[in-house]
């Protein structure tokens, strides 16, 4: 399904891919998956399923899937851990259902995924993130993978080596993917070309959960992954509200939206 007029632009994407990033001392890096076999590099992805909502659904999933459950927030997105959390899904087919949800770590990457990542397009129509992470324990990390029997490796790739990646060092899929950063979230991400200033909009919330509902937590961030999954364009900027909690724009924020008021019953 895909309708564009002059107010909605639904879109159905049918695969998701992650780009994570480091900004630290020495600038700005991406993270990579190598295969220790082929020593070539591949990114982060995976397709979308029926039971995805949107693809933000399927970008959460394919971050925690694509780096064995390393990449959770308490390993990547707050201060470095003392220890690895990595989370272990006991059954590989609950990244496939509803089931991902029971994970506070799923959704509290949902929420990173709404509120700081920039959105972009392949032109083979999957969508593309960039999710930025505060911090890697990459040492940690590749250690654990080892032990547990993953013939891969978590790999840095720092801004200025990306022109020197070669196509014959990255697989197939990863080729297209490559270039679009280039040419397209590096240079939103880094702010280093002149640009068109960014569509804003604020997303009001409405709906008040009520204390009994016992996914209360799992369902806090749902209808915004939903609606950003769908409608949210490359080049967008969102703000997310909860008007039930005492969550709304302030004046200045409104002076700068675009668009106009769109309520949904």
């Amino acid at each position: 399904m895909q309708e564009i007029d002059s107010t909605i632009y639904y879109r159905d994407y049918p695969a998701a891919v992650v780009f994570p990033y480091i900004t630290d001392d020495d600038g700005l890096k991406i993270v990579f998956i190598k295969d220790t076999k082929t020593n070539k590099l591949r990114d982060i992805r995976t397709s979308s399923v029926k039971c995805d909502v949107s693809i933000v659904f399927t970008a959460g999933k394919a971050l925690l899937r694509g780096t064995y459950g390393l990449f959770t927030p308490e390993n990547v997105l707050g201060k470095a851990p003392e220890k690895l959390q990595p989370l272990r899904i006991s059954k590989p087919e609950n990244y496939n259902c509803n089931m991902i949800f029971n994970e506070p770590a799923f959704v509290d990457l949902l929420d990173a995924f709404l509120k700081t990542s920039t959105h972009s397009e392949l032109p083979t129509g999957v969508k593309a993130f960039a999710l930025p992470i505060k911090n890697l324990p990459l040492e940690a990390c590749n250690d654990y993978l080892k032990e547990n029997g993953h013939s891969v490796e978590i790999t840095l790739v720092a801004l200025e080596e990306l022109d020197k990646l070669k196509d014959e060092s990255l697989e197939e899929e990863t080729i297209e993917t490559v270039r679009l950063l280039k040419l397209g979230l590096i240079p939103s991400i880094t702010k280093k070309v002149s640009m068109a200033p960014a569509k804003r909009y604020a997303i009001v919330n409405c709906r008040e959960l009520m204390e009994n509902q016992s996914n209360l937590a799992c369902l806090y961030t749902f209808g915004e992954a939903a609606l950003q999954g769908h409608f949210r364009k490359p080049g967008e900027e969102w703000y997310l509200f909860k008007a039930a909690y005492g969550e709304f724009p302030d004046p200045e924020l409104l002076k700068t939206l675009d668009g106009k008021q769109f309520i949904v019953h």
